[in-house]
């Protein structure tokens, strides 16, 4: 398919096109860059066909709708003048620690203005 391999380390312009736009699927993970790299990341991404893969952690009580990583991602997204629609989120296997769950994030991103 029209998938480009995942990120590992820093971004550098081989991960996008020469209009600056990333080539269809990347895996990220959140954790304290993730700011950083969501907002190198975002406006890179293609809308068309980008996707992104995001990793988080919820604590049992925010299951299943996860609110702060989807508040996260939105944020970070507007910061970027774009929109973030959530595709898919679930739990991503058993518990990591006491009430503690790793979740799996799909979302896709368009320009604020459409």
């Amino acid at each position: 398919g029209d998938r480009a391999p995942p990120l590992t380390g820093d971004l550098d312009d081989d991960d996008f096109d020469d209009e600056g736009e990333g080539q269809g699927e990347l895996i990220a993970f959140g954790g304290p860059g993730g700011v950083k790299f969501l907002e190198a990341l975002l406006p890179r991404l293609n809308p068309r066909r980008g996707e992104v893969h995001w990793t988080d952690f919820a604590a049992d009580w925010e299951l299943p709708m996860c609110q702060r990583t989807r508040d996260f991602l939105r944020d970070a997204a507007g910061r970027c003048g774009l929109r973030c629609e959530v595709t898919y989120l679930a739990k991503a296997g058993p518990s990591v620690a006491k009430r503690q769950f790793r979740i799996a994030v799909d979302f896709r991103v368009e320009p604020l203005s459409s």
